[in-house]
């Protein structure tokens, strides 16, 4: 039995931010990452943006409330000492990841598909909650 139609697109329920350095520098529609972060069953909460990356503000991830937030290589932001992350799922849920190892995701390699599953585990781990 099908759910979906052929070529039909289900929309991953999970919210995720990805944040590329500590200054909030995040992907949006037109980075690889996207499509990755699709794949693994996750909604990159800034995939509606027309950008390849770009920058964005603590009020505005926020506001968007993910659910999970992972941080890529050097990044060291502590969000939970910044204002509303007790209302942020990811932050009061504990769902804040590090991949340390940018090149992981900074060009597509046969590690993407090891970083899929990877990323398929954690929206798996949202989902059963």
């Amino acid at each position: 039995e099908f759910k979906t139609l052929a070529g039909a697109r289900e929309f991953p329920k999970t919210k995720v931010f990805i944040a590329l350095d500590n200054s909030l520098k995040t992907i949006g529609y037109f980075n690889f990452v996207n499509d990755v972060l699709a794949y693994a069953g996750l909604r990159n909460i800034f995939g509606n943006i027309g950008e390849d990356t770009l920058k964005v503000s603590w009020e505005n991830v926020a506001a968007l409330n993910p659910d999970i937030i992972i941080s890529i290589g050097a990044n060291t932001t502590d969000y939970s000492s910044l204002t509303g992350a007790e209302n942020v799922n990811a932050v009061k849920n504990h769902k804040v990841y590090s991949l340390p190892d940018i090149a992981v995701l900074s060009n597509p390699s046969p590690r993407t598909l090891k970083t899929i599953a990877y990323l398929k585990g954690l929206a798996a781990d949202i989902e059963e909650q």
